[in-house]
């Protein structure tokens, strides 16, 4: 298992995505989903451009430079969406009793 990172400035302009993010259908979770909250779609259906930077981002803080070691990598079996959840949907979810 990979360690989590956190990145700083990994977006030039967040807001700019946020404000992207608003403008997509976003589609509620089901029973058959093992999320809650809403979702869009996969980014690689409806931004390539921008699937690809995170892709790119992604791997290159764990692995380094990626133009030069990972031109071949193959992306069409990542999923990045989007996602919205409320601290109430969270503590349903994971069943967490608030006192």
């Amino acid at each position: 298992m990979y360690p989590t990172i956190i990145k700083k400035n990994l977006f030039k302009n967040p807001l700019s995505i946020v404000n992207y993010s608003k403008t997509l259908k976003w589609n509620k979770s089901t029973d058959k989903d093992n999320w809650p909250g809403s979702r869009t779609d996969n980014l690689l259906n409806i931004n390539l451009d921008l699937h690809f930077s995170i892709i790119q981002n992604v791997v290159e803080m764990y692995f380094g430079d990626y133009d030069k070691k990972y031109k071949s990598l193959e992306i069409d079996k990542s999923i990045i969406c989007f996602h919205k959840i409320t601290l109430n949907l969270i503590i349903k979810y994971i069943k967490i009793t608030v006192i």
